[in-house]
């Protein structure tokens, strides 16, 4: 078996251009599966003031994310959070939230308030370890396996 066979890909924040202080949101069904990688990419971040004010993966039973509550950990530059990253001059700027889902609601919603300027902002998610490989298949548009 490869195991790669019984993962997904979702979409949870198409690639938008976000100006200074606007927020980006998303949301994924982790339903069926036992881990997700979420890869948040922004621009490349011209100083450090321009980190993001809000960047988040919060979680919901729902696809509401006024409903969605925090979860310890990641939140970014909380006091129970992550640090931001230091702005570099590394494009894309990639975080990537690894996160067991055994215990974890439904819905992870992403949540990310660019500062400084107008950016691209874009998120998507690696869903793993399905039970059922169908289940993984049955929302992409086509899957190629090679062994």
């Amino acid at each position: 078996m490869i195991h790669m066979q019984n993962s997904a890909s979702r979409v949870v924040i198409a690639a938008v251009s976000k100006s200074a202080g606007s927020t980006a949101t998303g949301w994924v069904d982790t339903r069926g599966f036992g881990s997700c990688a979420i890869d948040v990419q922004l621009d490349s971040q011209a100083s450090t003031s321009n980190n993001p004010t809000l960047f988040n993966i919060t979680e919901s039973e729902d696809t509401v994310v006024s409903n969605a509550t925090a979860i310890t950990g990641l939140t970014g530059d909380a006091t129970d959070g992550f640090v931001v990253a230091p702005a570099n001059s590394v494009s894309p700027y990639i975080t990537r939230f690894n996160i067991n889902l055994p215990g974890r609601k439904r819905y992870l919603h992403v949540t990310i308030n660019p500062l400084g300027t107008t950016g691209i902002v874009a998120a998507h998610a690696i869903l793993s370890r399905s039970a059922d490989s169908t289940v993984a298949r049955a929302s992409m548009q086509q899957v190629v396996d090679k062994a």
